[in-house]
């Protein structure tokens, strides 16, 4: 269903954007509604269920969230939210590209909660885009977020950014899987644009 994507993926931007206590409330509301709502066999089912417990215990104070936050995603954080940290300039270019078609985007090449704004646009146009929401998941989120998302894992301390990147990370290979199916292709996005470590 068009909407609960729109949804998984505002989510999650917003879980990743700069934390503020208003911004709980409204992640509690659509944590809740997509439960309600998503298939039980989802597989984004399980870390939504697990944020849904952070978010009602709250067990971090604000100012901790804040700092978790700068540690990791600030400039000059331990994981970059930048796709030019993760794939090769052309590739970053090419989606500043694409999107800046669209009205999206500017000078900078975009990050992680423009990426994912751009795809809930695209999802919401759904009958027209449906080609280009497979283009962009197999020729770019599809590619580096799983490293982008091992790496928060590996880095956060919080366990809510620790959930929020498995969340991010199941949500990408579950769509792909999905536009992949209804392609009827192959599920495995190419890595040949991954950065030279």
């Amino acid at each position: 269903m068009p909407s609960n994507r729109v949804k998984l993926y505002l989510l999650v931007a917003g879980l990743f954007d700069q934390p503020e206590e208003a911004c709980a409330d409204f992640h509690f509301s659509l944590i809740a509604k997509l439960l309600q709502s998503l298939p039980v066999q989802s597989s984004c089912r399980q870390p939504l269920e697990a944020l849904e417990r952070d978010v009602v215990e709250n067990a971090f104070p604000a100012d901790v969230l804040e700092a978790e936050y700068q540690r990791l995603f600030a400039p000059g954080g331990l994981v970059s939210p930048a796709c030019t940290s993760w794939l090769d300039l052309s590739a970053a270019e090419a989606v500043r590209h694409l999107m800046a078609r669209y009205g999206v985007g500017g000078e900078t090449s975009p990050d992680l909660i423009g990426e994912l704004e751009f795809m809930a646009y695209l999802i919401a146009e759904d009958a027209s885009t449906r080609a280009l929401q497979h283009h962009f998941l197999q020729s770019h989120l599809g590619r580096w977020i799983p490293y982008f998302s091992q790496a928060v894992r590996f880095a956060a301390h919080l366990p809510r950014y620790r959930m929020a990147a498995e969340l991010l990370e199941r949500l990408v290979q579950e769509e792909i899987s999905l536009l992949n199916a209804q392609a009827g292709e192959c599920p495995v996005p190419s890595q040949d644009h991954l950065r030279a470590a």
